[in-house]
């Protein structure tokens, strides 16, 4: 089995912090000389992404199963907080000025992210606004200055939160395409109408975004292609698909 790592340095301490994940712990080394300097445990398991903020003097590490971020005195290398989140991180980035980056899941970013909107978030099974302040574009992601988020801290808060707008403000979508929620509740068959399940989530990125149908057998993953979705009718709550060979047996 391989265990990932990842790695930051805090060249103003002369140290370097590795992730190790399977471990759930992070290893202090001295950069000079390469040696251990100690070993932290994380309050969250498998700690993947780690990140040195120099302003704070922090070592953040972004624990994906726990679903949280764990906060380390890198001059002391003393846990000193915790910060539970919404989902699962994946990565970070800080610019020290409580900007948020944020990963699209959007086909129109120049309308949904501008000054003066709001966006959605629920924390601790709360529904807040978020008002939008400043925002400039990175490539294709906007970097988002929100209304009251004004230090690392407070945009740390926001990672792995996923911003969402009411249905009444969803733009209008061509023919042929849809939404995300439309799909749930989707009953799945396949050409000959057998029955597979019913769609309770759509995961991933767009472009390759899979539905999750349950299934007697359990969580069937289905690719959202269209060489295997064949018919989809969300107003029908139907779609057909053609899975390819072994698909089906995944959850046999």
């Amino acid at each position: 089995m391989t265990a990932r790592v990842r790695a930051d340095v805090a060249e103003d301490l002369a140290r370097g912090y590795i992730s190790a994940g399977a471990a759930g712990k992070v290893v202090v080394f001295d950069l000079a000389t390469l040696a251990r300097v100690t070993e932290i445990d994380t309050t969250g398991a498998n700690p993947d992404a780690i990140l040195y903020e120099p302003r704070s003097h922090r070592v953040l590490t972004f624990n994906g199963r726990g679903r949280n971020v764990t906060a380390i005195d890198a001059r002391t290398n003393q846990v000193v907080g915790t910060v539970a989140l919404d989902a699962k991180p994946e990565f970070a980035v800080a610019d020290a000025q409580g900007h948020v980056f944020v990963n699209l899941d959007t086909d129109f970013p120049h309308t949904r992210f501008r000054p003066g909107a709001s966006l959605f978030a629920k924390r601790t099974e709360v529904v807040e606004p978020l008002v939008i302040e400043t925002v400039r574009f990175q490539g294709d992601r906007p970097v988002v200055g929100f209304r009251g988020v004004t230090d690392m801290n407070a945009a740390i808060a926001l990672a792995g939160t996923e911003l969402r707008v009411p249905v009444e403000e969803l733009e209008a979508l061509p023919p042929d395409m849809f939404y995300r929620h439309d799909l749930v509740e989707c009953v799945v068959e396949t050409a000959d109408g057998t029955r597979l399940g019913v769609v309770k989530a759509v995961e991933g990125p767009i472009g390759a975004s899979r539905l999750v149908v349950e299934t007697p057998r359990g969580e069937l993953l289905v690719p959202l292609a269209a060489e295997i979705c064949r018919t989809i009718d969300p107003q029908g709550k139907r779609i057909v698909v053609s899975p390819p060979e072994g698909l089906l047996d995944l959850n046999s």
